[in-house]
Protein backbone atom coordinates (compact mmCIF):
# COMPACT_ATOMS: atom_id res chain seq x y z
CA UNK A 1 0.00 0.00 0.00
CA UNK A 2 1.13 3.43 -0.80
CA UNK A 3 0.21 6.66 1.42
CA UNK A 4 -0.12 9.54 -0.48
CA UNK A 5 0.17 12.84 1.56
CA UNK A 6 1.07 16.45 1.30
CA UNK A 7 2.73 17.98 4.49
CA UNK A 8 3.62 21.35 5.13
CA UNK A 9 5.65 21.74 8.19
CA UNK A 10 5.66 24.66 10.59
CA UNK A 11 8.10 24.49 14.45
CA UNK A 12 8.12 20.92 13.40
CA UNK A 13 4.65 20.39 13.88
CA UNK A 14 3.10 18.67 11.02
CA UNK A 15 0.14 20.23 9.20
CA UNK A 16 -1.53 17.61 7.07
CA UNK A 17 -3.92 17.08 4.26
CA UNK A 18 -4.72 14.03 2.34
CA UNK A 19 -3.94 14.39 -1.60
CA UNK A 20 -3.78 11.54 -4.50
CA UNK A 21 -1.02 11.79 -6.61
CA UNK A 22 1.55 9.50 -7.80
CA UNK A 23 2.73 6.91 -4.55
CA UNK A 24 4.77 8.81 -2.47
CA UNK A 25 5.14 11.73 0.33
CA UNK A 26 6.20 14.54 -1.23
CA UNK A 27 6.70 17.54 1.09
CA UNK A 28 6.61 21.88 -0.16
CA UNK A 29 10.05 23.09 0.88
CA UNK A 30 12.05 25.70 -0.58
CA UNK A 31 14.15 24.63 -3.28
CA UNK A 32 18.10 23.68 -1.22
CA UNK A 33 20.77 25.16 -3.14
CA UNK A 34 23.40 23.46 -0.77
CA UNK A 35 24.46 26.57 0.99
CA UNK A 36 24.07 28.10 4.02
CA UNK A 37 23.31 31.47 3.49
CA UNK A 38 21.93 35.06 4.89
CA UNK A 39 22.36 36.34 8.78
CA UNK A 40 22.98 32.95 9.72
CA UNK A 41 25.59 32.09 7.64
CA UNK A 42 28.76 32.24 9.89
CA UNK A 43 31.48 31.41 7.40
CA UNK A 44 33.37 27.95 6.70
CA UNK A 45 35.41 25.92 8.77
CA UNK A 46 38.22 24.48 7.56
CA UNK A 47 39.41 21.15 8.26
CA UNK A 48 43.20 20.06 9.56
CA UNK A 49 43.82 16.21 9.12
CA UNK A 50 44.21 14.46 12.59
CA UNK A 51 44.71 10.79 11.21
CA UNK A 52 44.11 9.64 7.79
CA UNK A 53 44.58 5.74 7.04
CA UNK A 54 42.90 2.74 5.46
CA UNK A 55 42.87 1.04 8.37
CA UNK A 56 40.05 3.10 9.75
CA UNK A 57 37.55 1.60 7.51
CA UNK A 58 34.40 2.57 7.48
CA UNK A 59 33.86 5.13 9.92
CA UNK A 60 30.45 6.10 10.95
CA UNK A 61 30.52 7.58 14.99
CA UNK A 62 33.01 9.41 17.23
CA UNK A 63 33.43 10.86 21.07
CA UNK A 64 35.82 12.53 22.99
CA UNK A 65 36.89 9.95 25.71
CA UNK A 66 39.39 10.61 28.36
CA UNK A 67 41.39 12.52 25.87
CA UNK A 68 41.24 10.19 23.18
CA UNK A 69 38.95 9.90 19.95
CA UNK A 70 36.80 6.80 20.59
CA UNK A 71 35.46 5.79 16.76
CA UNK A 72 33.42 3.27 15.69
CA UNK A 73 33.40 1.33 11.94
CA UNK A 74 31.48 -0.94 10.19
CA UNK A 75 33.42 -2.61 7.29
CA UNK A 76 34.05 -5.89 8.75
CA UNK A 77 37.52 -5.51 10.63
CA UNK A 78 38.06 -4.28 13.87
CA UNK A 79 35.00 -2.39 15.28
CA UNK A 80 36.58 0.03 17.40
CA UNK A 81 39.70 2.68 17.15
CA UNK A 82 41.25 5.12 19.95
CA UNK A 83 42.93 7.51 18.39
CA UNK A 84 45.46 10.34 19.92
CA UNK A 85 44.01 14.18 18.98
CA UNK A 86 47.38 15.09 18.30
CA UNK A 87 47.72 12.34 15.44
CA UNK A 88 49.11 9.42 17.53
CA UNK A 89 48.85 5.86 16.46
CA UNK A 90 45.28 3.89 15.90
CA UNK A 91 44.78 1.25 18.49
CA UNK A 92 42.03 -1.29 17.40
CA UNK A 93 39.80 -3.57 18.62
CA UNK A 94 36.50 -6.04 18.36
CA UNK A 95 36.75 -8.14 16.10
CA UNK A 96 33.10 -9.80 14.58
CA UNK A 97 30.92 -11.95 15.92
CA UNK A 98 28.82 -11.66 19.21
CA UNK A 99 31.74 -12.72 21.82
CA UNK A 100 33.15 -10.76 24.64
CA UNK A 101 34.77 -7.52 22.94
CA UNK A 102 33.31 -8.65 19.54
CA UNK A 103 30.43 -7.02 17.33
CA UNK A 104 28.50 -7.48 13.98
CA UNK A 105 26.74 -3.76 13.76
CA UNK A 106 28.22 -1.61 16.27
CA UNK A 107 26.27 1.75 15.31
CA UNK A 108 26.38 4.43 18.38
CA UNK A 109 28.78 5.62 20.92
CA UNK A 110 27.65 6.22 24.40
CA UNK A 111 30.32 8.22 26.62
CA UNK A 112 30.17 6.62 30.41
CA UNK A 113 29.45 8.53 33.35
CA UNK A 114 33.11 9.17 34.69
CA UNK A 115 33.82 9.77 31.06
CA UNK A 116 37.32 7.41 30.98
CA UNK A 117 34.92 4.53 28.94
CA UNK A 118 32.13 4.22 26.48
CA UNK A 119 29.43 1.91 25.52
CA UNK A 120 29.22 0.87 22.07
CA UNK A 121 25.98 -0.12 21.23
CA UNK A 122 25.12 -2.71 18.71
CA UNK A 123 22.04 -2.99 16.72
CA UNK A 124 22.38 -6.19 15.60
CA UNK A 125 22.99 -7.65 19.03
CA UNK A 126 20.85 -5.20 20.79
CA UNK A 127 23.99 -5.23 23.45
CA UNK A 128 25.82 -2.25 24.51
CA UNK A 129 29.55 -3.09 25.64
CA UNK A 130 31.24 -0.98 27.70
CA UNK A 131 34.69 -0.32 26.60
CA UNK A 132 37.20 0.83 29.37
CA UNK A 133 41.05 2.06 28.40
CA UNK A 134 43.12 -0.02 31.11
CA UNK A 135 47.20 0.28 31.40
CA UNK A 136 49.70 2.90 31.88
CA UNK A 137 49.79 4.07 27.64
CA UNK A 138 45.67 2.78 27.85
CA UNK A 139 46.91 0.31 24.92
CA UNK A 140 44.86 -2.71 26.69
CA UNK A 141 41.29 -2.98 27.12
CA UNK A 142 38.71 -4.13 29.48
CA UNK A 143 35.07 -4.67 27.98
CA UNK A 144 33.40 -7.69 30.15
CA UNK A 145 31.17 -5.27 31.07
CA UNK A 146 27.41 -5.55 28.62
CA UNK A 147 24.35 -4.89 28.61
CA UNK A 148 21.68 -6.88 26.45
CA UNK A 149 18.24 -4.36 25.98
CA UNK A 150 15.40 -6.92 26.03
CA UNK A 151 12.99 -5.64 23.48
CA UNK A 152 10.82 -7.37 20.34
CA UNK A 153 11.51 -3.56 18.40
CA UNK A 154 14.60 -2.77 16.49
CA UNK A 155 17.04 -0.46 18.49
CA UNK A 156 18.95 2.59 16.90
CA UNK A 157 21.03 3.53 19.70
CA UNK A 158 20.78 4.16 23.57
CA UNK A 159 22.12 6.59 26.09
CA UNK A 160 22.36 6.13 29.93
CA UNK A 161 20.48 8.30 32.10
CA UNK A 162 22.42 9.97 34.98
CA UNK A 163 21.08 7.71 37.41
CA UNK A 164 23.34 5.17 35.82
CA UNK A 165 20.00 2.88 36.71
CA UNK A 166 18.34 3.85 33.46
CA UNK A 167 19.11 3.38 29.48
CA UNK A 168 17.22 5.20 27.14
CA UNK A 169 16.79 3.97 23.47
CA UNK A 170 15.56 4.96 20.10
CA UNK A 171 13.48 2.54 18.09
CA UNK A 172 11.07 0.77 16.02
CA UNK A 173 8.73 0.42 18.76
CA UNK A 174 4.40 0.53 17.40
CA UNK A 175 4.26 2.92 20.81
CA UNK A 176 6.23 5.52 22.36
CA UNK A 177 9.07 7.66 20.97
CA UNK A 178 11.45 6.61 23.63
CA UNK A 179 12.06 3.07 25.31
CA UNK A 180 13.19 3.06 28.67
CA UNK A 181 15.42 -0.18 30.38
CA UNK A 182 16.69 -0.61 33.84
CA UNK A 183 20.28 -1.79 34.48
CA UNK A 184 19.73 -5.43 33.93
CA UNK A 185 18.14 -4.63 29.70
CA UNK A 186 14.34 -5.18 30.93
CA UNK A 187 11.64 -2.92 29.02
CA UNK A 188 10.58 -0.52 31.63
CA UNK A 189 8.05 1.48 29.87
CA UNK A 190 7.89 3.43 26.58
CA UNK A 191 7.29 7.22 26.49
CA UNK A 192 6.41 10.27 23.92
CA UNK A 193 4.39 10.96 20.94
CA UNK A 194 5.28 8.82 17.89
CA UNK A 195 6.47 11.64 15.55
CA UNK A 196 4.08 12.41 12.15
CA UNK A 197 0.32 12.16 12.44
CA UNK A 198 -0.08 10.24 8.36
CA UNK A 199 -3.31 8.42 8.22
CA UNK A 200 -3.22 5.44 8.72
CA UNK A 201 0.09 4.79 8.83
CA UNK A 202 1.48 1.87 10.93
CA UNK A 203 3.31 3.80 14.21
CA UNK A 204 6.93 1.90 13.30
CA UNK A 205 6.93 2.90 9.79
CA UNK A 206 6.71 6.46 10.89
CA UNK A 207 9.37 5.93 13.96
CA UNK A 208 11.45 4.77 10.58
CA UNK A 209 10.69 7.72 8.50
CA UNK A 210 11.47 9.97 11.54
CA UNK A 211 14.97 8.08 12.56
CA UNK A 212 17.25 10.04 14.23
CA UNK A 213 20.23 10.14 16.36
CA UNK A 214 19.80 10.43 20.29
CA UNK A 215 21.97 12.06 22.33
CA UNK A 216 21.99 13.27 26.06
CA UNK A 217 22.84 16.75 27.46
CA UNK A 218 25.61 16.12 29.90
CA UNK A 219 24.20 17.01 32.76
CA UNK A 220 20.97 14.40 31.93
CA UNK A 221 18.45 16.63 32.06
CA UNK A 222 17.65 16.77 28.79
CA UNK A 223 17.58 14.48 25.21
CA UNK A 224 17.72 14.78 21.89
CA UNK A 225 16.87 13.28 19.04
CA UNK A 226 18.63 14.89 15.76
CA UNK A 227 16.05 13.97 12.45
CA UNK A 228 17.82 12.00 9.95
CA UNK A 229 15.34 12.69 7.34
CA UNK A 230 14.15 16.42 8.66
CA UNK A 231 14.65 19.72 9.48
CA UNK A 232 14.12 20.10 12.74
CA UNK A 233 15.49 17.91 16.38
CA UNK A 234 13.27 16.95 18.59
CA UNK A 235 13.78 18.35 22.78
CA UNK A 236 12.47 16.05 25.74
CA UNK A 237 12.80 15.39 29.12
CA UNK A 238 14.33 12.40 30.77
CA UNK A 239 10.75 11.13 31.84
CA UNK A 240 10.56 10.82 27.70
CA UNK A 241 7.60 13.71 27.54
CA UNK A 242 8.47 15.83 24.42
CA UNK A 243 9.43 19.70 25.37
CA UNK A 244 10.26 21.37 22.05
CA UNK A 245 11.65 21.69 18.47
CA UNK A 246 15.10 22.93 17.48
CA UNK A 247 13.57 23.96 14.20
CA UNK A 248 16.70 24.71 11.37
CA UNK A 249 16.96 27.36 9.31
CA UNK A 250 15.24 25.07 6.54
CA UNK A 251 11.28 23.27 7.09
CA UNK A 252 10.84 19.63 5.58
CA UNK A 253 9.94 16.60 6.97
CA UNK A 254 10.11 13.03 6.03
CA UNK A 255 9.26 12.26 1.94
CA UNK A 256 8.41 8.58 2.20
CA UNK A 257 6.32 5.56 0.90
CA UNK A 258 4.71 2.53 3.37
CA UNK A 259 5.42 -0.34 0.98
CA UNK A 260 3.37 -4.05 2.51
CA UNK A 261 6.00 -7.14 2.64
CA UNK A 262 5.36 -10.27 3.96
CA UNK A 263 6.84 -9.56 7.11
CA UNK A 264 4.60 -6.41 7.68
CA UNK A 265 4.64 -2.72 6.34
CA UNK A 266 7.96 -0.93 5.69
CA UNK A 267 9.22 2.60 4.95
CA UNK A 268 10.74 3.17 1.65
CA UNK A 269 12.75 6.40 0.68
CA UNK A 270 10.28 8.36 -1.54
CA UNK A 271 11.45 10.62 -4.59
CA UNK A 272 12.84 13.66 -3.14
CA UNK A 273 13.68 12.39 0.27
CA UNK A 274 16.23 14.92 1.96
CA UNK A 275 18.83 14.12 5.15
CA UNK A 276 18.89 16.55 7.57
CA UNK A 277 20.38 16.13 10.88
CA UNK A 278 22.26 12.98 10.05
CA UNK A 279 24.55 13.45 13.45
CA UNK A 280 24.25 15.82 16.51
CA UNK A 281 26.93 16.73 19.52
CA UNK A 282 26.14 18.18 23.02
CA UNK A 283 27.43 20.51 25.64
CA UNK A 284 25.41 21.29 28.82
CA UNK A 285 24.33 24.98 26.77
CA UNK A 286 24.13 23.74 23.49
CA UNK A 287 23.14 21.08 20.50
CA UNK A 288 25.48 21.27 17.65
CA UNK A 289 23.71 19.61 14.87
CA UNK A 290 25.58 17.94 11.61
CA UNK A 291 23.41 18.80 8.68
CA UNK A 292 23.40 17.84 5.27
CA UNK A 293 20.11 19.49 3.26
CA UNK A 294 20.47 17.30 0.36
CA UNK A 295 18.26 15.15 -1.59
CA UNK A 296 19.08 11.27 -1.51
CA UNK A 297 20.82 10.94 -5.16
CA UNK A 298 21.43 14.50 -5.40
CA UNK A 299 25.11 14.05 -5.24
CA UNK A 300 26.57 10.29 -4.42
CA UNK A 301 27.62 11.12 -1.08
CA UNK A 302 24.33 13.32 0.00
CA UNK A 303 24.46 11.35 3.46
CA UNK A 304 27.24 13.50 4.66
CA UNK A 305 26.82 16.53 6.27
CA UNK A 306 27.95 19.84 5.18
CA UNK A 307 27.20 22.33 7.64
CA UNK A 308 27.14 22.60 11.17
CA UNK A 309 23.72 24.75 13.18
CA UNK A 310 24.30 25.63 16.66
CA UNK A 311 21.02 25.60 18.93
CA UNK A 312 20.58 26.32 22.49
CA UNK A 313 18.39 24.08 24.78
CA UNK A 314 15.83 25.97 24.42
CA UNK A 315 15.17 24.99 20.85
CA UNK A 316 16.63 28.27 19.30
CA UNK A 317 18.95 28.44 16.68
CA UNK A 318 21.49 30.83 17.08
CA UNK A 319 23.18 30.07 13.55
CA UNK A 320 25.43 27.74 11.53
CA UNK A 321 29.13 27.00 9.68
CA UNK A 322 29.59 25.55 6.06
CA UNK A 323 32.33 22.63 6.24
CA UNK A 324 34.70 23.01 3.45
CA UNK A 325 34.64 18.80 3.80
CA UNK A 326 31.65 17.10 4.29
CA UNK A 327 32.13 14.41 7.18
CA UNK A 328 29.81 12.23 8.28
CA UNK A 329 29.74 12.21 12.77
CA UNK A 330 31.35 14.46 14.71
CA UNK A 331 31.93 15.13 18.57
CA UNK A 332 33.09 18.19 20.29
CA UNK A 333 35.78 18.95 22.71
CA UNK A 334 35.08 22.02 24.72
CA UNK A 335 38.61 22.06 26.61
CA UNK A 336 40.75 22.53 23.47
CA UNK A 337 37.46 23.98 21.34
CA UNK A 338 37.28 21.75 18.63
CA UNK A 339 34.56 19.65 16.93
CA UNK A 340 36.47 16.35 15.66
CA UNK A 341 34.66 14.99 12.79
CA UNK A 342 34.83 11.74 10.09
CA UNK A 343 35.69 12.26 6.55
CA UNK A 344 35.44 8.97 3.98
CA UNK A 345 36.95 10.58 0.94
CA UNK A 346 39.85 10.18 -0.50
CA UNK A 347 41.24 8.16 2.56
CA UNK A 348 39.38 7.09 5.88
CA UNK A 349 40.56 10.00 8.49
CA UNK A 350 39.40 11.88 11.55
CA UNK A 351 39.84 15.45 10.82
CA UNK A 352 39.07 18.42 12.93
CA UNK A 353 37.65 22.28 12.79
CA UNK A 354 39.03 24.92 15.20
CA UNK A 355 36.20 26.82 15.76
CA UNK A 356 36.83 30.67 15.47
CA UNK A 357 35.61 33.42 18.14
CA UNK A 358 31.80 33.24 18.12
CA UNK A 359 30.10 36.92 16.95
CA UNK A 360 27.48 38.73 19.09
CA UNK A 361 24.98 36.43 17.57
CA UNK A 362 25.43 33.41 19.61
CA UNK A 363 25.82 36.19 23.12
CA UNK A 364 27.09 34.38 25.95
CA UNK A 365 28.63 31.60 24.76
CA UNK A 366 32.07 30.63 26.40
CA UNK A 367 34.37 27.35 25.84
CA UNK A 368 35.85 25.86 28.78
CA UNK A 369 38.89 26.47 29.65
CA UNK A 370 42.05 24.16 28.82
CA UNK A 371 44.19 23.95 31.76
CA UNK A 372 47.41 26.36 31.12
CA UNK A 373 45.93 27.31 27.40
CA UNK A 374 45.73 31.12 28.56
CA UNK A 375 42.58 31.16 25.95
Amino acid sequence: MLRNVKRKMKLGLPLLGLLTFAGYVSVETAAYNGRLEGPEALGTLEARVVVQSAALGFPIRVAVVDGLLAVIEESGGPAVHLIEPTGGSIRSLGGRGDGPCEFQNPFSIDVDGEGTGFWVFDVTLGRRTHVVPSGRQRLEWDCSEVLNLRSDAFLFGSVWLPDRETVVSLGLQSTGRLAYFDSAGRLLRVAGDVPGAEEGTPPAVRQQAYQGELKRKPDGSMLAVALRNAGWIELFSPDGRRVGTAQGPEDFGPVYQVLNRDAGPIMEPGFGMRLGYVDAATTDDYIIGLYSGLAKGQVRDAYMGRQIHFFDWSGEFLGGWRLDTPVIAIAVSEVDRTIYALRHDPVPAVVAFDLPDLPALIAGFEWAEAPGSGR
